[in-house]
């Protein structure tokens, strides 16, 4: 089965220069867990809920002040639609990652 069967495949971006607080309050009113973040020249990372609790909210850091690009994870992993769902439970494992860009 390819993972294009099994994925949520509603995608919402938010741009690196925004607030923390911005995204965790866009995510509560959307009601999602991660947010793809972009720049002017594309995706530059991911940002998850995890990410939040555990780069600002858990260091006492302001959200409102914390900048997302400052917080996400760059570079997250990426797969094509007909890849294997197997395959990619595989590259999370690995990579000890719960998200994964289609």
């Amino acid at each position: 089965m390819n993972i294009t069967s099994t994925i949520v495949k509603r995608v919402v971006t938010i741009n690196e220069n925004r607030s923390v607080f911005e995204a965790a309050k866009f995510m509560t009113e959307e009601s999602i867990g991660s947010l793809v973040v972009t720049n002017a020249t594309g995706i530059r990372g991911l940002l998850t809920e995890r990410e939040l609790i555990k780069n600002v909210v858990g260091k006492g850091k302001d959200p409102e002040k914390v900048k997302i690009k400052d917080t996400i994870t760059p570079n997250p992993l990426r797969v094509s639609p007909n890849v294997d769902a197997d395959h990619c439970l595989d590259l999370m494992k690995e990579h000890h990652c719960r998200h994964l860009l289609v």
